[in-house]
């Protein structure tokens, strides 16, 4: 099986457990403990994907 195949449910599932976790420390009142930023696109060297390409 092709990996590429298997990246839309890893990313389903990573952001899932995110947001799993963001809310058990909501409830928990330790929301200020946790930060979730915005992830760059890159290619596979390392270098920021343009986001007017």
């Amino acid at each position: 099986m092709i990996i590429t195949s298997k990246i839309p449910s890893t990313k389903r599932s990573m952001e899932c457990f995110l947001f799993r976790v963001k809310a058990l420390l909501h409830t928990t009142s330790s929301e200020c403990t946790f930060w979730m930023g915005n992830l760059k696109h890159k290619y596979l060297m390392g270098q920021v994907v343009s986001s007017q390409a």
